[in-house]
């Protein structure tokens, strides 16, 4: 559903309070008020302030915040035990759904079914893992992914591009895409 972090809360977040600072007990600023999840829910979500730090330190620096992506589908295999029952031992890492014909991974040796377990020898167990891992990667640099492919565990290097709509990638003859990629 996110492409990005967010601070759960239960703080009272009205309509309008969108930009506002959410503090923790001790009246530090850990997030951004950003969104409620229906009126009456009690539940709000915060852009963190180490993300909202990285996004403003680069808009000075550069005018622009660049987000990379691998041009991948992802979902997390905790969430498919069909396929987590058929690769046991391992119990944590990313399914790669699908990987766009013009995007980064379609030039890599990466392939649908893949599960990734780490990049740059970092595990990731989640689809926000491995996000949380390629914002923080430069455009055009070479990432390490370590990834089980079948029965062997292999070495798979994808240089993230910066993310762009999706519309750029769909194919003029069709101009749609059923899922939107977020910055994978």
């Amino acid at each position: 559903m996110m492409d990005q972090d967010f601070i759960q809360t239960d703080a009272n977040i009205n309509p309008g309070n969108s930009g506002g600072p959410l503090v923790n007990i001790e009246g530090e600023v850990i997030g951004i008020n950003t969104l409620i999840r229906g009126m009456d829910t009690g539940i709000g979500f915060a852009i963190p302030s180490n993300l909202a730090r990285e996004v403003a330190d680069a808009l000075i620096a550069n005018g622009k915040y660049v987000r990379p992506w691998l041009g991948i589908g992802i979902r997390a295999l905790a969430d498919a035990p069909e396929v987590r029952d058929q690769v046991h031992p391992v119990e944590s890492g990313v399914i790669v759904s699908s990987i766009l014909p013009h995007g980064p991974a379609a030039r890599s040796e990466l392939k649908p079914a893949d599960i990734i377990l780490n990049v740059d020898g970092r595990p990731v167990a989640t689809p926000q893992d491995l996000r949380n891992e390629i914002r923080r990667k430069p455009i055009g640099r070479p990432v390490s992914l370590k990834v089980l492919r079948k029965d062997q565990t292999l070495t798979v290097n994808v240089s993230p591009a910066e993310w762009v709509q999706a519309s750029a990638f769909t194919p003029p003859e069709t101009n749609r895409v059923e899922h939107a990629p977020g910055p994978e």
